[in-house]
């Protein structure tokens, strides 16, 4: 059986309006559900198990490789 690739929020999302249309992606300021997102994916990171990767999220890591999440 797949696993689900999803992640549901773990915080209530009900205080966000949904933006009318997609910004540019460089210099803006980020929608505040998208920080929220990228807090609460950051967060699974540092606790899960399934993956072993230098994600770049601990300041103390040695050449982060990073990965994109969408």
């Amino acid at each position: 059986m797949k696993k689900n690739c999803f992640l549901a929020f773990k915080n209530s999302t009900d205080k966000f309006v949904l933006p009318t249309k997609f910004t540019f992606p460089f210099y803006y300021d980020p929608h505040p559900l998208c920080v929220q997102a990228s807090q609460e994916l950051q967060q699974y990171l540092k606790t899960q198990n399934e993956w072993h990767h230098n994600f770049g999220i601990y300041k103390n890591e040695i050449e982060p490789i990073g990965k994109m999440f969408g």
